[in-house]
């Protein structure tokens, strides 16, 4: 093979002339080979690019999806955090067996099929266990029974069975209302340590309904009208 240029001799494989530096037909074969590899290349990652981007906007309609079901599910009431402890001054502490019945429907339709579930008739017996409780110091002289009757030793461990139902109920709730909001891309629910958390033992719906209201807050629940 001959250079097109200036005639040299030259090999089959050589792609530029070593006397003239002018591309040989075989460099000028492979110089176009090349650039149709790189088309092909990038012709290959922009398709890559593009499916990946498809995929991600996919996954983002089908999480705005599953979202706004999310949100369509259950609608909370909104009230002020300081109306709370007035309820429960004016309810004799009755309120917080009546927030968790009240609430006990929206927040089943929270969970998922097999999600954590709120039993409204433990809800129910709470309510009645409370109102026996607080009925029963004015009840108890009536029929005669006094400190000294073993009845009253019975009314103490009821007493330490609803304290402690009470604050199961709490948390039972509070782990709903965190698996429900974990299902959405901005939740942020509670801090790595809550000092709020201590409300749970004491006043259960106060802590409770101050999450429901930040949740609102957030977008990640519905209010109630």
């Amino acid at each position: 093979m001959n250079c097109t240029s200036c005639g040299a001799p030259l090999k089959s494989d050589e792609e530029i002339c070593s006397y003239c530096g002018s591309a040989t037909p075989y460099g000028e074969m492979m110089t176009e080979l090349r650039k149709q590899e790189e088309l092909r290349s990038k012709k290959e990652e922009q398709e890559a690019e593009y499916q990946r981007r498809k995929k991600e906007l996919e996954a983002e309609r089908i999480l705005q999806e599953q979202e706004r079901f999310r949100l369509d599910r259950a609608r909370f009431k909104y009230v002020p955090i300081l109306f709370v402890p007035v309820f429960y001054g004016l309810t004799m502490f009755l309120y917080g067996p009546y927030w968790y019945i009240s609430r006990a429907k929206s927040l089943n339709n929270l969970s998922d099929t097999d999600g954590i579930k709120l039993n409204k008739w433990l809800c129910v017996f709470y309510a009645l266990l409370c109102i026996c409780l607080f009925l029963f110091p004015s009840t108890a002289e009536e029929y005669g029974i006094t400190t000294e009757d073993n009845i009253s030793d019975y009314w103490a461990v009821a007493l330490i069975f609803a304290v402690g139902l009470s604050v199961w109920l709490a948390f039972r709730v509070r782990k709903i209302l965190m698996t429900y909001a974990g299902g959405f891309s901005k939740n942020i629910f509670g801090l790595p340590f809550d000092p709020l958390v201590i409300l749970l033992f004491i006043i259960g719906p106060l802590y409770l309904q101050f999450e429901v209201n930040r949740l609102i807050k957030l977008g990640l629940l519905k209010p109630k009208l």
